[in-house]
């Protein structure tokens, strides 16, 4: 029986960057990949729609999916 369950990797995990990360990603064989959308390039605060628009098109240009997004929701809550 093979598996069907696709892979996915932690951008951060390769430690270059998110577009040099979302290259390694792809070149490992992974289908998806999981973002922290908490503090630097990935964070709401600093995308704007456009570049969050950007980020997902570059994302589908590799042919990867999201298999994850990791939030603060401390921090979403005034709590941080």
């Amino acid at each position: 029986m093979a598996l069907t369950n696709k892979i996915g990797v932690i951008v951060d995990s390769f430690r270059v960057g998110v577009s040099e990360g979302l290259k390694k990603a792809k070149a490992v064989g992974a289908d998806g990949v999981q973002l922290y959308a908490v503090s630097g390039e990935t964070d709401p605060a600093n995308l704007t729609p456009s570049a969050r628009n950007e980020l997902k098109a570059y994302i589908r240009e590799l042919g990867l999916d999201f298999s994850a997004l990791c939030g603060d929701t401390v921090k979403l809550n005034g709590r941080h």
